[in-house]
Order: structure tokens, then sequence, then C-alpha cells
């Protein structure tokens, strides 16, 4: 019975929040304190907050988009989701102008769900194939050369990048997005509540782990990192 419980609220989830772009009613059915698990390894954002601001940028980017729920079950506390998104972007998709606006991605959500609050998720999605669908990349249908996709990693300045990229903290992340915002190390340092000097440390730990040797450079790979939902 618990189980179906689940499964129902998740089914209500999709049908009154997710395919309305209402940012209102999170409250209703995430726990203040959600923590949600990107596509990256090591992609985490706590808070509903959080979720705000992830899910704000996509709804301005592709608002009215729908999602369908293929397949749907649950197992103990978790409902695992099987879906399929279609939609047309109106404005930038991380930084991209899109060259063609629709597309369609398929991808997985798994929710933990405790007293009819979602406390925890895991989500995949094809990443590439958003950014083949909006003429970003291009990509082979015949088989490919050798290094070929090595060339498309270099295209997006990433091959160097993508075994350290892992390896960078939850902070060393923020850090990354509030440089990204244009934000300085001390209004940085404010949001997190630390000092400007600390913040400086973080960057050059970054720097050391992505083998760049200034911010100018730093910004340029993060963009590409967070092309890739890499950050």
């Amino acid at each position: 019975m618990k189980i179906q419980k689940n499964i129902q609220f998740i089914q209500r989830f999709f049908h009154e929040q997710v395919n309305q772009d209402d940012l209102s009613r999170y409250e209703e059915f995430f726990s203040k304190d959600v923590l949600i698990h990107g596509p990256a390894s090591n992609q985490k954002t706590r808070g509903v907050a959080g979720a705000k601001k992830i899910d704000s940028s996509y709804i301005k980017a592709s608002p009215k988009k729908k999602f369908s729920i293929e397949e749907i079950f649950g197992y103990h506390d978790k409902v695992l989701v099987r879906w399929v998104c279609h939609g047309k972007h109106k404005g930038q998709y991380k930084g991209i102008d899109p060259k063609n606006p629709h597309f369609s991605i398929a991808g997985l959500s798994i929710y933990r769900v405790k007293k009819e609050k979602i406390i925890e998720i895991w989500q995949y999605w094809d990443r590439l194939g958003i950014l083949e669908q909006v003429g970003e990349v291009s990509l082979h249908t015949a088989p490919v050369e050798p290094g070929y996709y090595l060339g498309l990693l270099k295209s997006f300045g990433m091959d160097q990048y993508l075994d350290q990229a892992p390896t960078l903290s939850q902070r060393e992340r923020q850090c990354l997005h509030s440089l990204l915002e244009g934000k300085t190390a001390k209004e940085t340092a404010a949001i997190y509540k630390l000092s400007p000097r600390t913040v400086e440390s973080h960057f050059e730990k970054i720097k050391q782990k992505l083998k760049c040797t200034n911010k100018r450079d730093l910004f340029t790979i993060a963009q590409a990192l967070e092309k890739l939902d890499l950050l």
C-alpha cells in the first residue's frame, strides 16, 4: 500500500508541478533539505531553493515542455520513473543559441519519498543527445574514424579536464558557478559566509586540479564543463 501511495504521489507531482512550470508549489512536494544528485559525477544540490534555481533556468529556456511517463514502479521508499521530454527552446541553453529549437530527450529519475515529500532524487538523461539536437555538436551516424570522439571533446576544450572534473568538491563547484555569474571573490565569500581569502584559496586548488594558470582560462574551462553538466 505504501509503495502504491508513493507512485501515485509522484504521478501527481509530474502532472501538477513538473508539467505546469510552477515554481510556487515546491514546498508542497519537496522536503526543505531535499538532496538532488545531478547526471554528472559528484554533482549534488541540497534544499528547495537549489531545486528552484535549477528548474527555473530550464523553464526560462524551454517553457511549456512536456514530460510523459513511459514507465513507473516503486520499491521500498523509492519510485523510479522512465520519462520522455518534448519541448522547444525559447532562449539559450547553457549559453548556447539553439540552431534547432525542438528537442526530445529520454531519462530516468529515482525519487526517495517520505511522508509524501521528496527527500532525495537521482537523475540521468541523454546530455550529449540534447547538445546534438540544438545544433551544438554533430555526431556521425556511420562508424567513426579513430580519434573522432577525442576530437569532439577537444572542440569543447574538455579532453584534459574530464578526469579531473569529478574531483572538484561541492564548495569548489559553487565557486566556479559564482565565477560564471560574474561575481567577485568578495561577493562569493558573502554568499557562502566565507572569507575572501578562503574563496581565493578554493580557486587556487581548482586551478591546480584543472591545470590552468589564471581565472580567464578557468572561466573558459568552467563554461565547457557546464555545457556538459559536469559542474
